[in-house]
């Protein structure tokens, strides 16, 4: 573990400061901080038993469940490195996440096929959510002496969480304890900590959203009730039965909420649901709060550990679209190309600037983090700001409004899509010639993903002379995609074309490929 300034565990303190307080809430299952230090002890005794200690890099392959965040705690306290796969991802991608982050073990729901045990490149150790606690590793009860405690190395990595990056590839942004501990008040401090705070998880663990909760709820002395999926009624069902007072959703998971859950009151336990992950329609934030759901707008992203800005609900109806004001100890700026300050109502780059941005990306960063003799970073890559790539502009009274999203990234149901991803996927085709993948909105979904073909001259004949030929196409691009690609990568719209347009300087035309994809 790199020298520099430490402090005592987080989930230890709590533990200490208030042993009985509810920590945990899983259907049934209730856990209070004690019973939590006590699980998360065990569990770091059985990975230490099996090899794993200080400095590895741990992948976590398992879907929301109580084991998770314990095996997060257990991870830190050993002074590991927690690394979240995306439950939803290929072997294929799996396997890049891995070999990327630079994992020396993953820990796997124990029900995955067998190649997940043999094919990640690494030792991979099974567990049974909802059983994994007891029977994990077998530790003995006096090896909670040594790990029933522990302390943080604030400039350590606690996380390395995947996100999209500008080469097409999803980048393994690096998160210290540090960042995630300035995240975690900036949140406090803008939504409040009120002493019957409970936060509703739907969010999967794997987004730096769901993530941030665990921390969140630890230094707040809050619980944390855990949903295995998002389902609408089940959230309003669950929010209702443990008194939620916090909930954090996408927004195709509040179009989902509006839609099936109309007629239901909202419970009244609820002060605040923030949106995030995409940008939220300012007709569907009004009808939300029309119907008494008190919605907190936000702008954040995995490389600040998760929110950034956030608008309350008053400021949310007073101003449809923003996402408020830079959270305390952050700073966001508004930039043109040369990374000049822009004027209120002028569009340019965002900036996100503050002690919560990630230390840098895996393999772009030095592996140890160099400190002066004082314990703070000798080097910091954001210090004068990540550039987010996103576009917005702040109005006079400083308030941000997002005007796109990494102007080429596709947000589909909350999930990022890189367009170059798809299109290296769909080009190895033998029946594709040109292939340009873009988003188009979609009600519910935010965008959905739409790709854009020339076919092969062996294939484009036959495809134009007969439909069977043409769905068969289509069938065939779909199934293959499948085979490389999530799920939700996976173009929902199929556009072909004789050829892409392109711009003077020879590069494909996004605008001239959505315009072929637009209703008008």
């Amino acid at each position: 573990m790199p020298k520099g300034f430490t402090q005592p565990d987080w989930l230890m303190q709590a533990a200490q400061e208030k042993p009985d307080a509810l920590a945990l809430i899983q259907g049934d299952l209730a856990w209070d901080y004690e019973t939590l230090n006590i699980y998360v002890g065990f569990m770091a005794a059985g990975l230490d038993n099996l090899g794993i200690g200080a400095g590895a890099r741990v992948g976590i392959l398992l879907p929301n469940c109580a084991e998770y965040v314990v095996l997060a705690w257990a991870i830190w306290r050993l002074g590991a490195t927690a690394v979240p796969l995306n439950t939803r991802l290929t072997l294929d991608e799996l396997r890049y996440g891995v070999t990327t982050a630079g994992c020396t073990a993953v820990i796997v729901e124990a029900s995955r096929p067998a190649e997940y045990f043999t094919q990640l490149g690494v030792p991979a150790h099974p567990l049974e959510p909802h059983e994994g606690i007891a029977g994990f590793a077998h530790p003995m009860p006096h090896e909670f002496d040594r790990w029933g405690q522990g302390e943080f190395t604030r400039q350590a990595f606690a996380l390395v969480v995947f996100t999209s990056g500008t080469s097409g590839r999803p980048k393994g942004a690096q998160l210290t304890f540090n960042n995630l501990y300035y995240a975690s008040m900036a949140s406090t401090l803008r939504l409040g900590n009120e002493p019957n705070d409970r936060w509703l998880l739907s969010l999967p663990l794997y987004h730096v959203g769901g993530l941030a909760m665990i921390v969140r709820v630890c230094l707040c002395r809050a619980p944390l009730i855990v949903m295995d999926r998002f389902d609408a009624l089940a959230v309003v069902e669950a929010a209702a039965q443990h008194r939620a007072t916090l909930i954090s959703l996408v927004p195709t998971m509040l179009h989902r909420l509006l839609r099936e859950t109309a007629g239901n009151p909202f419970p009244e336990s609820v002060r605040l649901v923030l949106i995030g992950g995409a940008a939220l329609d300012p007709v569907m934030a009004i009808e939300a709060l029309d119907r008494g759901i008190p919605i907190a707008p936000t702008y954040g992203l995995t490389e600040a550990g998760s929110q950034v800005c956030t608008a309350l609900p008053d400021e949310a109806r007073a101003k449809p679209g923003t996402v408020g004001k830079p959270l305390p100890f952050m700073r966001v700026r508004v930039v043109d190309a040369q990374g000049h300050d822009m004027q209120a109502g002028e569009i340019g780059e965002i900036i996100v600037q503050g002690p919560n941005v990630m230390f840098g990306y895996v393999g772009e960063t030095p592996p140890d983090i160099p400190l002066t003799q004082w314990g703070t970073p000798a080097y910091l890559p954001y210090q004068e700001g990540y550039r987010t790539g996103d576009l917005g502009y702040r109005d006079a009274d400083g308030d941000l409004f997002i005007v796109q999203r990494r102007s080429d990234l596709i947000v589909t149901g909350g999930e990022n899509v890189y367009p170059a991803e798809i299109e290296r996927v769909l080009a190895a085709h033998p029946d594709v010639r040109e292939v340009a993948v873009v988003g188009i909105p979609s009600a519910e979904w935010g965008q959905q993903v739409a790709a854009v073909i020339a076919l092969s001259d062996a294939v484009r004949t036959p495809f134009m002379a007969s439909a069977a030929a043409h769905d068969a196409t289509i069938a065939a691009l779909d199934a293959y995609a499948r085979q490389h690609l999530a799920g939700y990568k996976v173009p929902r719209v199929w556009h072909f074309i004789d050829a892409l347009p392109l711009t003077a300087s020879g590069k494909v035309d996004r605008a001239a490929v959505r315009s072929l994809l637009s209703p008008d």
